[in-house]
Order: structure tokens, then sequence, then C-alpha cells
């Protein structure tokens, strides 16, 4: 406590978990007061890193991971035509942190060299 009377909330290492309201009271003889507050938890996750692989049948696959998101990521893959491919999508969230990883992963069929 302040000699001015305020009142400070510090938390460390803050973790997902810390997330949500949180509220302070406080009174004397003479005078009370109360806030609310929220503390909203964002973590900015790894770049994307993208592996290919040539499967069976000229198939194509390719994989999308990143890593260490908080609140759960939203992961796309798209292109102009999007015909003769599969795609699946893998959020889980890390345990001990609470954060969260992501891998896409599209699999393209009877695709030509070239590409």
């Amino acid at each position: 406590i302040f000699r001015t009377g305020e009142v400070a909330l510090r938390i460390q290492d803050i973790r997902a978990s810390d997330e949500g309201s949180y509220y302070c009271y406080f009174e004397s003889k003479t005078y009370y007061n109360h806030a609310y507050f929220e503390i909203e938890v964002k973590a900015l996750g790894s770049d994307p890193h993208i592996s290919v692989e040539k499967l069976p049948g000229g198939m194509v696959q390719l994989v999308c991971m990143t890593f260490g998101w908080y609140p759960k990521p939203e992961v796309q893959w798209g292109e102009d035509d999007q015909k003769n491919f599969s795609i699946q999508f893998i959020t889980k969230q890390a345990n001990d942190t609470g954060l969260f990883n992501a891998v896409a992963i599209i699999t393209l069929a009877g695709r030509s060299e070239e590409h």
C-alpha cells in the first residue's frame, strides 16, 4: 500500500490461467472503495514453419506448424483452385504453459512435377 492510498496488484510470470476477472476492495474507518478489472492474456506464437513431403501416387503433403499461442489460434490453408486436396487441422494446448500449438496438414493429389 502506498502513502497516497493507492493499491497495486503485480502478477509476475503471467500464465494463461491468470486470465479472468479480479476485484479489489479496501476500506478504513472513514473511506472505502472497490474496483473490478479484467486481465486478458495474449501470446504471439512462433512464425509458421512449412515442410513438404512427396507421398506415393504423385501426392504431396504440406505441413504447417506453429507454437506458443494464446488464445487458441485459427489456422487456414488456401489456394485459388481448391480442388484435389484434403486438409487436417490439429490444435493442442500444452499442459504446462496453457499455450497452444497448431499443425495444419494439406495433402495435394494428382499434381504435376511443375508444382
